[in-house]
């Protein structure tokens, strides 16, 4: 488990940064992470938002090209050791396009 000195919602905090910090790329969209943290809209939102203004995470919005693909695209990606945050949204975007592309790889509408 991940432990910052963080001056929020602590255990809330540590949570999506574990939930980030077990995936294989670091990064998850939003909704996934706060389902495996299994917090609340609001705690979770408010612990995403401090662990992006304190830059241990880049949030990143993502919009989907297929109208069928409604929802929350946000990638959250986990700032590790000794990266820049610009490595980190580039990891978040590369995970929403791989996603997009397996998905209409797969995707026929009827």
């Amino acid at each position: 488990m991940v432990t910052q000195p963080m001056t929020g919602p602590s255990r809330a905090v540590n949570m999506v940064l574990t939930a980030l910090s077990d995936s294989v790329e670091g990064t998850l969209f939003a909704p996934q992470a706060r389902a495996l943290t299994g917090l609340d809209d609001r705690t979770f939102e408010a612990a995403v938002a401090e662990l992006d203004e304190c830059g241990q995470i880049v949030v990143e919005r993502h919009h989907a090209p297929d109208p069928h693909l409604q929802g929350d695209w946000r990638s959250l990606s986990l700032v590790r050791p000794g990266k820049r945050r610009a490595q980190a949204a580039a990891a978040g975007r590369a995970h929403f396009d791989r996603w997009v592309r397996e998905f209409l790889q797969q995707h026929r509408c009827t």
